[in-house]
């Protein structure tokens, strides 16, 4: 998810790294999320029992074009554009549901039911039923099932399955329009936050082809890609990578301290996180767990003040204290928000949190 102010360059980001790491900003589909959308039939489509077909929308026609052959193997960036406007949690909640699987079985998938079996069951029955017979002894009504039915069966099996080279992504607004993220959304993501633009920076140069200076196009094979991953993968020591560290900040900070402990799910994203950086070839330890730190556990802190924790301190001192701690170990990557957090300790507000830290 990419957090940041309005005009930031968000969405155009979405297009660039399509364009570079699949060689084509094509491959990039923008998706407007609407404040009127309330349930899982507006990101996915519903059946239509009166016309008997798929009403699709632009979400489920991009996953299933990502999915499609000879593309299939190229990265495919779908994002969300403010995702915010409406409630994820209700617009994605089967989208969010079976993401918990993907983890039991990270190269089969994540599946999405569209419509039950039970009306897949029917419609085939009726295909079937229909094909028997030779082609000249169809009536008229039945000539128009087939040409509305066997393409949808076709196209929109009564359960989809997620690409492997699709890549999900979002942009965050944080104003009176939007609603807040809950955990259960924070802690199936990555979040980064964008800083504020720049107008003093030189303007990108582009070279004789046209193409960005310092920009290499790194078209990427999806399939290689993560292959090499779990080559990484096999016999990781994720203590290598500081895991201890993080493990004491849950116990001293976020557990007893504000209320905010980090899970099983945490380790394994970590895991990976730690695989995908020695892929790409970021060695040093520190930055590691920096930006894995800036991703997945700032974006979680969110605490009323003046709350005692367990331990009788304030929340306040023990997340002063966590900054401290923060503070010394960063590599820069999380300096802005850090100091936009502490800014809120003495600001006249009674909600510490990290979206909205501006």
């Amino acid at each position: 998810m990419l957090n940041g102010t309005v005009g930031i360059g968000k969405t155009r980001l979405v297009k660039e790294t399509a364009k570079i790491l699949s060689g084509d900003e094509q491959k990039a589909k923008i998706i407007p999320v609407r404040p009127a959308w309330i349930d899982t039939q507006d990101l996915l489509g519903y059946f239509d029992p009166i016309n008997n077909t798929y009403r699709s929308t632009p979400f489920l026609d991009a996953l299933i074009q990502a999915g499609q052959v000879p593309v299939s193997d190229r990265l495919h960036c779908i994002c969300l554009d403010e995702l915010n406007l409406a409630r994820i949690e209700n617009y994605g909640s089967d989208l969010l549901s079976r993401w918990e699987y993907a983890y039991q079985a990270p190269d089969a998938g994540v599946k999405l039911d569209l419509y039950s079996h039970a009306i897949d069951r029917e419609i085939c029955a009726t295909l079937d039923e229909i094909n028997k017979r030779p082609l000249d002894e169809w009536s008229s009504e039945e000539r128009r099932i087939v040409r509305r039915l066997q393409p949808m069966v076709e196209r929109y099996k009564h359960q989809i399955t997620i690409p492997l080279n699709v890549v999900l992504l979002g942009t965050l607004n944080a104003d009176e329009t939007t609603y807040d993220l809950s955990p259960k959304v924070i802690d199936r993501s990555y979040v980064v936050t964008l800083p504020p633009a720049r107008f003093e920076a030189a303007s990108t140069e582009q070279a004789d082809d046209g193409t960005q200076r310092g920009v290499n196009n790194s078209v990427i094979s999806t399939q290689e890609f993560r292959s090499k991953v779990a080559n990484c993968l096999d016999g990781l020591d994720i203590e290598k990578y500081g895991w201890k560290t993080l493990v004491d900040w849950n116990e001293k900070y976020l557990t007893k301290g504000l209320g905010m402990p980090i899970g099983h799910r945490t380790k394994q994203d970590y895991t990976t996180f730690c695989a995908v950086a020695e892929c790409i070839g970021i060695d040093d330890l520190d930055d590691i767990r920096d930006y894995f730190v800036g991703t997945k556990i700032l974006p979680r802190i969110r605490f009323m003040k003046e709350q005692a924790s367990t331990e009788g301190n304030s929340r306040e001192s023990l997340f002063e204290a966590f900054l401290d701690v923060l503070d010394s170990r960063t590599s820069g990557f999380n300096r802005r928000v850090l100091e936009l957090l502490r800014a809120q300790l003495n600001q006249a507000v009674q909600t510490v949190r990290y979206f909205g830290a501006e």
